[in-house]
């Protein structure tokens, strides 16, 4: 994997663009002689057997493959971020996801997260993509507590 984050102060906040490239197999392979052998391997084993909806945490890439992906995010002076995501997967036959997702997919997604009180944060977010001539599409609703143990209503310090 490889990536940059760019900060820009825009005054009222702070904006970044980001960029990732996720491969694994013969796309992650950097130079023209470097062993192959070395680079066709995957194995899911950071997070195990766990997922989400069936894909493997970590990585929703899945194995042999490539993903791009680009992300815009904006925090202001009010405690509420806003995030604008896109990307584009390749996945290889060998692919541990190709079955749910043959070849190409791309997706769009958006997140708005607050802070309502110290130590809690509320976020929306949604994500449709397509692949293959189907597509997809969903709005998760996260609630994050930090500092429970200490600080469990978020009383202001």
């Amino acid at each position: 994997m490889a990536g940059t984050l760019i900060p820009f102060d825009v005054g009222s906040g702070v904006l970044t663009a980001r960029y990732e490239y996720q491969a694994f197999g013969d796309r992650a392979r950097w130079c023209g002689s470097c062993e192959e052998g070395h680079h066709r391997w995957y194995n899911q084993r950071e997070y195990g057997t766990y997922t989400v909806d069936d894909v493997p945490l970590g990585s929703s890439l899945g194995g042999y493959g490539a993903r791009h992906q680009v992300e815009m995010s904006y925090w202001g002076e009010i405690p509420v971020r806003f995030t604008g995501v896109g990307f584009v997967e390749d996945r290889e036959r060998t692919n541990i996801l190709y079955d749910r997702w043959p070849g190409t997919r791309q997706g769009v997604g958006m997140k708005i997260a607050g802070r309502p009180r110290p130590g809690w944060e509320l976020e929306l977010a949604g994500l449709a993509a397509w692949s293959e001539g189907e597509s997809e599409g969903g709005l998760n609703l996260v609630v994050r507590m930090f500092d429970v143990l200490t600080n469990p209503m978020g009383a202001a310090r």
